[in-house]
């Protein structure tokens, strides 16, 4: 309900900076407290038998004037509204004091005048915010205040140690609501000052995010344009010169790195495509003094999976060069826009699985993805540690912003970290013979990987690649063979 209120109210204001929401906000509220108060100063009075005309007057034409000074608000003019609310009352419930009110009680009189400084304060407060209306407000109030009490003496003849103790006392404390004031008002500025840099800052950044929003937009549909006019010269080279198989095939490997490096690390990789070709990839990518690691499957087979891991790795290379000190989930978000896109467009349902590795120094390793998991074989402990990764698959869909996040992990010097696709933990055999009633199919699976690092893990790289492919012998692969090892050296 305060929502809707506020938002009626104040809604004029949302675009409105932080210094003037909360100024509005503070206006509302003054106005609010004083229109309910009214009907219960009205009630209270009549109650007590001391409702007079020039009361009735007074409350009503204070009734209008901030139910006016609302209305004012809502329109948005804020500094119209402000004069309304503070300063029309203010020389209302002084014109009051001087000129309506004939109590016989002049101590009365003279004890509700202390209020006035706590409504002063709130103009420099929330409308001009200067320390010297502070001290000015402060003045008048004395003077004004000294010159009743000595109208009210010759008055009512009151004893002169009576009003002069009476206006040392409230001299005194009008002078300490207006220290007060003044102290309030160096909190209420700076953190108000505070408030709009910060907001001009948020501003300033807000823009510079949109025009980086539209650049990186503009390199993307470049590179969404230049893999539309690949795919159509592959399509035509497939018509041309290869069966779909030679084609998917040819897209798969070509697309690998020829001398893959990292310095201050030894790197060995193997990809064997199977019969019915699928849509594994890996990368290492150095650009511009930063190097990536990428290893993903695409689902299905043929050359559509192949045409999308070409996607996949073209969009990589090309944030890359723009960006090569983004984070991995960065990385992820923005490929995954044009991924998608181009999946609608070959009418395919497809996704893939993907972590993508950001190689920081001293071995550190920032990831990001859905993929297999990560296996590290800790030399110092000569044990395989079992790293998940979460996220999202892309091409699933349109945006993946807050689906995917960045982790990390430290490889030691002597550690190795291996990767790789299901077509490795998803080889089979059958046990037993094919005609007996208790054959089964066996998955080499990710256990049996992990021994088989464990054990080769103390040898060089090239061990690893001969153990892995010596335990696939038994089994029969239906799908890519893809896996990458890397050593920190130093």
């Amino acid at each position: 309900m305060f929502t809707h209120i506020n938002d009626y109210f104040l809604g004029v204001y949302k675009d409105a900076n932080y210094v003037l929401q909360q100024k509005a906000r503070i206006i509302f509220i003054l106005l609010i407290i004083i229109f309910l108060c009214i009907p219960a100063i009205i009630i209270m009075d009549l109650a007590a038998g001391q409702a007079s005309a020039q009361m009735l007057i007074t409350v009503l034409v204070t009734l209008a004037i901030v139910t006016g000074a609302i209305f004012f608000l809502k329109s948005g003019k804020f500094a119209i509204a402000s004069h309304t609310a503070l300063i029309i009352p203010l020389l209302a419930t002084w014109a009051v004091l001087f000129f309506l009110d004939d109590s016989p009680y002049p101590i009365c009189r003279l004890d509700t005048i202390v209020y006035i400084p706590g409504i002063m304060v709130l103009l420099p407060l929330v409308i001009a915010r200067k320390k010297f209306v502070i001290l000015i407000y402060t003045a008048i109030n004395t003077v004004l205040l000294a010159l009743y009490v000595q109208a009210a003496a010759g008055w009512f003849n009151l004893d002169s140690t009576i009003v002069l103790d009476f206006f040392v006392d409230n001299a005194m404390f009008i002078v300490v609501v207006g220290l007060i004031g003044y102290q309030i008002y160096k909190i209420n500025k700076n953190a108000l000052d505070r408030a709009q840099e910060l907001t001009d800052e948020l501003e300033l950044l807000n823009r510079d995010l949109e025009k980086k929003v539209e650049e990186r937009t503009r390199e993307l549909n470049a590179a969404l344009e230049e893999m539309e006019a690949l795919n159509k010269e592959v399509i035509e080279a497939r018509d041309s010169l290869w069966s779909e198989m030679e084609l998917a095939k040819k897209i798969q490997t070509i697309l690998l790195p020829d001398q893959p490096r990292i310095s201050g690390f030894e790197i060995a990789a193997y990809m064997k495509p199977a019969v019915e070709v699928g849509g594994d990839y890996y990368d290492i990518i150095n650009v511009k003094g930063y190097d990536w690691l990428v290893i993903g499957d695409v689902s299905g087979h043929g050359v559509p999976a192949g045409l999308i891991m070409m996607m996949v790795q073209t969009s990589i290379h090309t944030v890359l060069e723009t960006k090569p000190d983004a984070k991995p989930s960065e990385l992820l978000v923005m490929i995954n826009s044009v991924i998608y896109q181009n999946i609608k467009k070959l009418g395919e349902d497809k996704y893939m699985t993907i972590t993508v590795f950001s190689c920081i120094k001293d071995g550190r390793f920032y990831y990001s993805g859905l993929h297999q998991d990560i296996m590290i074989f800790r030399s110092a402990r000569s044990s395989v540690e079992i790293v998940e990764t979460n996220g999202m698959w892309i091409g699933l869909d349109s945006n993946l912003q807050g689906m995917v996040d960045d982790c990390s992990f430290t490889l030691d010097v002597g550690d190795t970290m291996l990767v790789y696709t299901d077509g490795i933990t998803e080889a089979m055999k059958t046990s037993g013979n094919n005609y007996e009633k208790d054959s089964r199919v066996v998955l080499f699976g990710q256990d049996n990987l992990a021994q088989i690092l464990s054990k080769s893990g103390t040898g060089n790289l090239d061990t690893i690649k001969t153990a892995i492919l010596d335990g696939l012998t038994d089994y029969e692969c239906n799908d890519d063979v893809t896996f990458m090892a890397v050593r920190r050296l130093q």
